[in-house]
C-alpha cells in the first residue's frame, strides 16, 4: 500500500497514511487526526518520482467537508447531469 502525505485545513495539517488505491480528485477521505475526524474532498492529487532512490511520492490535499450529505448529494446530483 502506498503511503501518501495528506494535507488539509486552514492550519495545512500533513499526516501520511496508507491507501490500498492512491486518491484521486473529488474522492471523499476520512481522516483520524488527533482526536478528531475530518471528512476530506481531494482538491489536488499528485505524485512524482524521487531521484535519490527511484521511489514514487505521493502527495494530496484536500479540504474539510462542513456537511458531509449535501456534498454527497451534490456529487450525486453532478453524475446524473
Amino acid at each position: 500500500m502506498p503511503l501518501i502525505s495528506v494535507q488539509f485545513g486552514a492550519g495545512g495539517v500533513s499526516v501520511e497514511r496508507e491507501f490500498e488505491v492512491a486518491p484521486r480528485v473529488g474522492d471523499i477521505l476520512q481522516i483520524t487526526y488527533g482526536d478528531e475526524q475530518y471528512d476530506l474532498l481531494v482538491d489536488i492529487a499528485q505524485h512524482s518520482e524521487d531521484p535519490e532512490d527511484n521511489s514514487m511520492r505521493y502527495f494530496v490535499h484536500a479540504g474539510v467537508i462542513e456537511d458531509l450529505s449535501a456534498e454527497l448529494k451534490r456529487q450525486m446530483d453532478r453524475g446524473r447531469g
